[in-house]
């Protein structure tokens, strides 16, 4: 089976970053997430259909933070969000598979599955709006996603070390 980031390099849906670029991108991926993460929570009374779209991606931002951080890879074309879906997929198998005794393969197994929701969720909040008895529900469902993107991001966060 030829490996996920030859066929994703192979399909033009990735590149790598050279040793030039990578501090550019490392700071703009954590600049983002963090940005992302405030404005989330800024946002979550006042607009919580959009601090679910925030949150998913600081989500976005994290993972490619980590990918580029552990791989020098980046993403290119519109496909981005499935791409770094696949990639976090493959890094965080093969990172789990390689520490399963250190760190424990359950603590790490979700990560794709929590960004691939996450970003179900994002796409439903943002481009279906409510009534004022759906506001309330958007109420309940943002500070549900805050908690979820907040989990995320520790967990990238201890990848990133």
């Amino acid at each position: 089976m030829v490996p996920i980031v030859d066929v994703l390099l192979q399909d033009r849906k990735i590149k790598r970053i050279t040793d030039i670029e990578l501090d550019r991108f490392l700071v703009t991926y954590e600049q983002g997430y963090q940005e992302n993460l405030n404005c989330m929570n800024y946002v979550l009374e006042s607009f919580p259909r959009w601090s679910i779209v925030i949150g998913y991606f600081a989500m976005h931002d994290i993972s490619k933070l980590l990918i580029a951080k552990k791989q020098q890879l980046k993403t290119t074309g519109k496909d981005a969000h499935q791409t770094v879906i696949e990639l976090i997929t493959d890094l965080v198998n093969a990172r789990t598979i390689a520490r399963l005794l250190e760190d424990g393969y359950e603590k790490f197994q979700t990560l794709s599955d929590e960004l691939d929701e996450s970003r179900q969720d994002r796409v439903r909040a943002q481009y279906y709006l409510g009534t004022p008895v759906l506001e309330d529900q958007w109420k309940i469902e943002a500070n549900s996603f805050v908690k979820k993107v907040n989990k995320f991001i520790e967990k990238i966060e201890e990848l990133l070390g």
